[in-house]
């Protein structure tokens, strides 16, 4: 009943955009092509559903439903929907195209602890934020994870994805049999309330990755059995052999943490996917990616919202006046929460103890400072930065400085991610802004040919148009400082807070990440942790020919490691907006201007096109607030009072 679809092979659909190249695979609801963008010239997924499904009225609204939560649900992690057809009366969605595989492809490659921490965090963190927004996957398991070619993992398959607020007991579940016996799920991987048909929240997401961990590492199911009605029952009344005695490798802590993510009642779990992610790096003896904070937060309700102490603070969001750098302050017993930690001139930090956990139950994860983080209106991902101090120069680029300690005395927002393309987009489609490169003749920089050089300004380039293919997920560059605040007054309306770029000493605060070497990692760049040139000084910029691995272009945001505070992309990718340039007082935040009278910034982080050099946390370019380029763009700060 499939040939209609079957027959795709070799055609050309969306009007000739799209020619199907083959077949990747098949399921019980449709089927996934292989095709070439003759547009964009590049490689995409086509998914469509089988033609007999259509015939019944809850497939079809199924493979609808799949696309609308798709598209609401835009995160770095998630598979994005580029584009929706119809060819020969059948819907048809066009996806990214991940060239790595799925776990279920590279099991092997996945079979120790630690491992699961080349892929959990991400994938933790798309579910967390599907469930803050009051979705639940229902499907996680091995072959719905996805990588690139690159090894960046992501969430797919939102077939039977729904909203908590569809979710009720009287309803029909996923998991339970339909009125022609279609079990919607995965048995291997349902939790016990949807067997039961309860009412479910994030959790089952959880149990069902906690079986993803338990079958990589243990080589065999969390229950076997071929019969779907056996396996339901197991999943609602055995309990599982405990990870470490099925799998020597593993540590009885690590099995542990498995144990309660695959509790029985959901409130025995863990609050949210992070936590599950938190506990098994504590059980590895691992460092996790905290932010510094001496605030402890608690779960709210079900522990399934985002943390988000300010709900009722005013924010600032004007890049200026800004606050004048403050000094260091001693302590008070009155009030801890504003406790600075004292830091000396560079020193290594010392290394993560190891806990030890007993036997008798499972470990809870250690209550994290990132924990307070919060995700906008239009789905910028912020981190919550507490007061503290640090060392840096006050001209880098003179060995004999030696420095000095700054102290920033107040908390702030820092965006997880530099601003994306998708939510400028969102920007421009309400108010209809035009970007200064659009506008004043000059335009911006970019290629005219794929591998040809950046040129520019030309009124061809703009945030747009740059040469390259540019996601949703990529950062949005070719943009102006009176872009950004133009950005930041829009957000501001639609949020209800305040917002506005770092200060260079924020963003270096930021980026050090407690450490005290040039990189979040020590003293060196990899290019398995940022996208730069892949040179280790500038004058090595202009080899003929780019080292494997080099990019030439900016990535999606978050294609790489984050740094020890959960920041992405720190490092190179794009240099950011931050506001500051040196004066007599040695202080990097105050403002000025240029000769001719136009106000001054300064541009941190280094980008794709510089050298790893240029990608110290300490070096800074200054450039006027008209500049753009197509290796510029920007992360913003929302500050608290």
């Amino acid at each position: 009943m499939s040939g209609v679809t079957e027959g795709w092979v070799g055609k050309t659909l969306g009007r000739g955009r799209y020619r199907v190249e083959n077949k990747l695979g098949e399921g019980g609801m449709g089927l996934v092509f292989l095709a070439h963008d003759e547009h964009l010239e590049h490689r995409v997924v086509i998914k469509a559903p089988r033609a007999v499904l259509l015939e019944d009225a809850a497939a079809t609204e199924r493979f609808a439903r799949e696309i609308r939560s798709m598209v609401r649900l835009e995160h770095p992690h998630i598979v994005r929907v580029l584009d929706v057809g119809e060819h020969a009366g059948l819907p048809f969605a066009v996806m990214q195209y991940l060239a790595g595989g799925s776990l279920e492809d590279r099991r092997e490659d996945f079979s120790s602890p630690q491992s699961v921490l080349r892929w959990i965090p991400q994938i933790a963190s798309a579910l967390d934020f599907v469930h803050v927004r009051g979705f639940v996957h229902r499907d996680v398991k091995p072959a719905n994870i996805l990588f690139d070619a690159y090894g960046n993992v992501f969430l797919s398959d939102f077939g039977i994805a729904k909203g908590l607020c569809e979710l009720r007991t009287d309803e029909t579940q996923a998991g339970s049999l339909t009125g022609a016996g279609m079990i919607i799920g995965t048995p291997h991987y349902m939790a016990p309330e949807l067997v039961r048909c309860e009412s479910i929240n994030g959790r089952v997401d959880q149990y069902a990755l906690a079986a993803t961990v338990y079958e990589l590492l243990s080589g065999q199911k969390l229950f076997e059995g071929t019969a779907p009605s056996a396996l339901l029952v197991k999943q609602v009344i055995d309990a599982p052999t405990p990870l470490h005695e099925t799998a020597s490798h593993v540590s009885v802590a690590f099995s542990q943490v498995i144990s309660r993510a695959l509790e029985k009642s959901p409130e025995r779990r863990f609050p949210s996917c992070h936590d599950l992610e938190l506990a098994l790096r504590t059980a590895l003896g691992k460092p996790a990616p905290f932010l510094p904070s001496t605030a402890v937060s608690q779960p709210t309700g079900d522990g399934l919202q985002d943390v988000d102490p300010d709900d009722e603070i005013d924010l600032d969001f004007e890049l200026g006046p800004l606050p004048e750098t403050k000094k260091s302050q001693e302590p008070t017993p009155e009030n801890p929460s504003t406790q600075i930690p004292r830091l000396v001139k560079p020193a290594p930090l010392p290394p993560a103890p190891t806990r030890v956990f007993s036997q008798e139950a499972a470990p809870s994860p250690p209550t994290p400072p990132n924990r307070l983080r919060r995700t906008n209106a239009i789905g910028m991902g912020f981190a919550r930065v507490e007061p503290g101090e640090f060392w840096k120069a006050l001209d880098p680029s003179d060995a004999a400085d030696e420095g000095r300690q700054v102290c920033l005395a107040d908390p702030f927002w820092i965006g997880i991610h530099q601003v994306t393309v998708g939510q400028f987009q969102k920007f421009v489609d309400e108010t209809g802004y035009a970007t200064e490169a659009q506008t004043d003749g000059q335009g911006g920089f970019g290629r005219r040919t794929r591998n040809g050089p950046i040129e520019g300004p030309s009124p061809q380039f703009h945030w747009k148009s740059v040469g390259w293919f540019q996601s949703g997920a990529h950062p949005v560059v070719n943009v102006t400082a009176t872009d950004v605040a133009e950005f930041c007054v829009w957000l501001r309306r639609v949020d209800s807070r305040r917002y506005r770029l770092p200060t260079e000493d924020e963003w270096e605060y930021a980026c050090r990440a407690g450490g005290s070497g040039p990189f979040f990692g020590g003293e060196s760049l990899s290019l398995e942790r940022a996208n730069f040139n892949g040179a280790a000084h500038s004058k090595e910029a202009s080899v003929a020919a780019a080292p494997a691995g080099v990019l030439q272009k900016s990535a999606a945001v978050g294609s790489y490691p984050p740094n020890d505070w959960g920041l992405y992309d720190m490092h190179g990718n794009i240099w950011e907006w931050t506001v500051g340039v040196p004066s007599g007082s040695g202080t990097t935040n105050s403002r000025a201007k240029s000769p001719a009278g136009e106000p001054l910034f300064a541009l941190r982080g280094g980008a794709w096109d510089t050298a790893a050099d240029h990608c110290r946390s300490e070096v800074r370019k200054i450039r006027p607030a008209s500049f753009r380029h197509c290796s510029t763009g920007f992360r913003l700060v929302s500050p608290c009072r």
